[in-house]
């Protein structure tokens, strides 16, 4: 039988091994981009033309990208791969602090997928996005998304007139 002592110093200990995941991988949506640079250091690439801003730390590649100088969605993947040279998905202790981060006090619901390869999450105006396939956890507001969509739909369409 272990101590009282002995008990509270392993639930201090395991405490302590996951409080650096949260100051870490804590992206926000909304912030500015001067906000993730102080956040995650200088950008490692810049793609002005998508307002995009690439990152690393901590082991993960991180992307911001901004509509109207703030942060609608955070995408992160690991830069340790596999065998076959795949990054290795984002555990469900890590995914889980991301998402409290970008809806603190929210409660996510995870939504039934049609897609077997993919998971889904929302909160509010949030929505979360795993990658099975291609390993990357993202995090954006749904009109983020639906703007992706529609813009998507508009070059498929495009691609195919005159057909």
């Amino acid at each position: 039988m272990i101590s009282y002592i002995q008990f509270m110093s392993r639930r201090l200990a395991l405490l302590l091994l996951w409080l650096p995941i949260p100051s870490v991988l804590m992206a926000r949506i909304g912030e500015t981009p001067t906000q993730c640079v102080v956040r995650y250091g200088e950008p490692i690439q810049v793609d002005k033309e998508a307002m995009k801003t690439f990152h690393r730390k901590a082991g993960l590649i991180v992307c911001c990208e901004f509509v109207e100088s703030k942060c609608a969605k955070i995408s992160f993947t690991k830069e340790e791969k596999d065998a076959l040279g795949v990054s290795l998905a984002l555990s469900h202790i890590e995914r889980q602090a991301l998402m409290e981060a970008n809806a603190p006090g929210s409660k996510w619901q995870q939504d039934r997928s049609p897609l077997i390869t993919m998971e889904f999450w929302t909160a509010g105006e949030m929505v979360a996005i795993a990658d099975k396939v291609d390993p990357i956890f993202s995090i954006s507001t749904k009109t983020f998304m639906a703007r992706f969509f529609a813009e998507k739909e508009e070059e498929e369409k495009a691609k195919l007139k005159g057909f």
